[in-house]
């Protein structure tokens, strides 16, 4: 049973500060207690994200999203009956009260069942000119950009290690010998590094067709110009829960409009909106694949994200739709690649870009 001291948060705490909890705590969520520790309710990352993919906000507070019909046991209820609890709803977790409704302990399946961990894989698409990034993408591949002292794709591996993969397939294709050169097999990385290499231009994930074999369970993949520090347990979490052929991770684009907009009732004047905000969830690149879905691509073809996601669209196969809520950054741009080294220089002043 896990202590629950550094997860307990007020109903009146804004999500912000849940979302911290949350993350410090690394157990995947925060209970809501009253003044006398009387538990109220749950948040866990999920709804969190479920809120922000309605338009909520994070100065909202805990009451917003809190879960109110949540399930506990009482102190010295049998571990195997806990454990069937949580198989039974599918849930990660298991308040445990004492006589009062006290929060006193947390147990989660993991600390009940032997773990099995599944082997996860990940591709990431590493294969375009990045045009946009001349002259620098002159001589190396856009993955291969340094942020702090060090390739993005570097950054991606290392992260995809320290969430437990041990697999990766890097899609190659322009200068793809740099890449190769770099990373090896991957053993210097705490993976195994295996290369996709793309004959002529397959599109944003032709290079799924080359995989050796289909793979065993949901496939993580990743454009190779993505920074962040997206949670991967929680976007496998939420794939899971979704129930869903496939998950697509998402981010939050704000723009500002410059003038005053109009709102028409027919041809009349309705209002005047003075230079609004306006915003939108866009593709983040990043994405959660049943395999039955990476055998929809074909083989050795030009073929995008977009067709395969509007295909299973189109056959009404539900496809998840994961908010991003951590640091992201596409490194498409100049300018954005000055965003992402700015950042770099913030989180490492040593190892910051020249």
């Amino acid at each position: 049973m896990k202590e629950v001291t550094q997860i307990l948060v007020r109903e009146d705490d804004p999500i912000a500060a849940v979302v911290g909890v949350i993350d410090r705590g690394r157990l995947g969520l925060a209970l809501v207690v009253d003044e006398h520790g009387l538990l109220k309710g749950t948040i866990t990352d999920g709804d969190v994200r479920r809120l922000l993919l309605r338009g909520g906000r994070l100065d909202e507070t805990a009451a917003a999203v809190m879960n109110r019909t949540f399930r506990s046991v009482q102190e010295g209820t049998p571990a195997e009956e806990i454990s069937g609890l949580l198989q039974v709803h599918m849930i990660r977790h298991m308040p445990v009260l004492d006589a009062q409704g006290r929060a006193v302990g947390l147990v989660t399946l993991g600390d009940l069942v032997p773990a099995h961990p599944e082997e996860r894989v990940a591709v990431i698409m590493a294969g375009g000119e990045g045009r946009r990034l001349r002259p620098i993408t002159e001589s190396i591949p856009k993955p291969m950009v340094e942020l702090g002292g060090k390739p993005i794709l570097a950054r991606q591996i290392e992260s995809l290690a320290l969430a437990g993969f041990r697999e990766v397939f890097l899609a190659v294709n322009y200068k793809a010998d740099v890449i190769e050169g770099f990373f090896g097999d991957g053993s210097g990385f705490g993976v195994r590094v295996h290369y996709l290499r793309e004959r002529g231009k397959l599109g944003t994930i032709g290079a799924l067709s080359l995989l050796p074999e289909s793979p065993a369970g949901p496939l993580l993949v990743m454009n190779g110009d993505v920074v962040t520090d997206v949670n991967l347990e929680s976007l496998f979490d939420y794939h899971r829960r979704s129930r869903c052929v496939a998950t697509v991770g998402a981010t939050r684009y704000e723009i500002r409009v410059p003038l005053g907009v109009l709102r028409l009732a027919g041809p009349f004047l309705a209002g005047i909106d003075e230079k609004p905000q306006l915003g939108y969830l866009c593709n983040a690149g990043i994405f959660v694949l049943e395999p039955e879905v990476v055998r929809l691509v074909p083989r050795g073809e030009k073929y995008d994200m977009t067709e395969l996601l509007d295909k299973l669209v189109a056959r009404g196969q539900p496809v998840a739709v994961f908010p991003v809520r951590e640091h992201w950054i596409d490194v498409g741009r100049p300018e954005d690649l000055d965003k992402a080294r700015e950042a770099a220089r913030a989180s490492h002043p040593q190892g910051a870009d020249a």
